[in-house]
């Protein structure tokens, strides 16, 4: 069986985490085929189960790195930052984008995932609007904590459902970043196509985990700098620019 094949080696935790991981994943995603009523797709699932039943992997690849990764509508401090940027002491402080997957570590945040119960295509509003908002926010706030820092990207895993889709974001010049978008992977929904479908996500995971490990040696091995004061107004990258407020329209009662 195939629950019998991938139990066939044995990997080490410590000496070989990421085939050891791998290994697990497989596992644990069988495990919704074995049992009557728990197979995919969930009919009545969340968000939360979403990301619980079927991408669990997504969260344990990390385990064996210093990045932290927590679930459950976290706010993205970045995001807080730059909506606040001009905030006034009278004023009330405005909220930051929250995410249901946040990659960070001492310095700052590296990442994102953005979760939802079905698929909404290329053009939903996540993928296309409140995602890379979020990692323009967290690659700004990453360039302004450490300038000397190079070959900085974020990253984002949007699951839609069965789908995963990779998001990454780097800045090619100055002025700019660039958002780049991998091919969409679908969670297998039979054993007859589970380890092609397994073994495409997974690899699709260990690629992000990779960016996500370059970007944080980068942050690690910066030079010696002076105690230099800079201009409170200068910034290495220009954030995103803030949505303008909602005007709630009042009713007009007829009488």
């Amino acid at each position: 069986s195939l629950m019998s094949h991938a139990r066939s080696q044995f990997f080490d935790f410590m000496d070989d985490f990421d085939m050891d991981w791998a290994q697990h994943s497989m596992e644990t995603a069988l495990r919704l085929f074995g049992f009557p009523g728990k197979n995919i797709p969930l009919n009545d699932h969340t968000e939360s189960d979403v990301l619980k039943r079927m991408w669990i992997f997504i969260d344990k690849a990390f385990d064996n790195v210093d990045v932290d990764v927590r679930s459950g509508e976290m706010e993205s401090r970045a995001s807080c930052q730059r909506k606040n940027k001009d905030r006034k002491l009278e004023s009330r402080k405005s909220h930051g984008h929250r995410a249901d997957l946040l990659l960070k570590c001492t310095i700052g945040e590296l990442g994102c995932g953005e979760a939802g119960k079905s698929d909404q295509g290329e053009f939903g509003t996540k993928e296309l609007l409140k995602a890379p908002k979020m990692m323009k926010d967290m690659l700004s706030a990453l360039i302004s904590a450490s300038p000397s820092a190079t070959d900085l990207e974020t990253i984002c895993f949007i699951i839609m459902g069965p789908k995963l889709t990779l998001l990454r974001m780097d800045r090619p010049s100055r002025l700019t970043c660039r958002l780049s978008r991998s091919k969409p992977k679908y969670f297998p929904d039979n054993l007859v196509h589970f380890s092609a479908g397994m073994g495409s996500l997974l690899a699709l995971v260990w690629q992000a985990k990779g960016i996500v490990c370059r970007t944080f040696a980068s942050l690690q091995t910066q030079e010696i700098e002076g105690a230099e004061m800079s201009p409170a107004t200068s910034e290495p990258l220009p954030p995103c620019a803030t949505s303008p407020p909602q005007r709630h329209k009042k009713l007009r009662l007829s009488y």
